[in-house]
């Protein structure tokens, strides 16, 4: 027998967001907490201070993992300093060519991502 899903309230909410910033993606984070990831999405698209929340818990997430490939660049990792640069968008020396409309993205579209693993490829 299916477990019923879980009310996405407060203390869900709560829990929901802490688990964005441990890093979990959003479907992860609602399915953990046996929520439909339907009901997350549109509290996300009905509720501005919820959506909010959920964008600086995600932001807080992406922090942590840059400060991690800032501490292994400046540690000597030379891959780590090539993807540092490539987020923060100044490769010293080198500008990057443009990826060809052919070239599906290695991030599956994200561009900052793109542009990072194009750099260490």
């Amino acid at each position: 027998m299916t477990e019923p899903a879980a009310t996405f309230d407060a203390d869900a909410r709560a829990a929901f967001l802490e688990h964005l910033r441990g890093g979990m993606m959003l479907g992860a984070a609602a399915y953990v907490l046996k929520v439909p990831r339907a009901e997350v999405e549109g509290t996300i698209a009905e509720d501005p201070d919820f959506a909010l929340a959920v964008r600086e818990a995600e932001a807080t997430a992406t922090e942590h993992v840059q400060e991690a490939v800032y501490q292994a660049a400046v540690s000597g990792n030379v891959q780590a300093a090539k993807l540092w640069f490539a987020i923060k968008g100044n490769l010293p020396g080198r500008t990057g060519a443009p990826r060809s409309p052919s070239t599906p993205p290695p991030s599956g579209g994200d561009p900052e991502l793109d542009a990072a693993l194009g750099d260490i490829a």
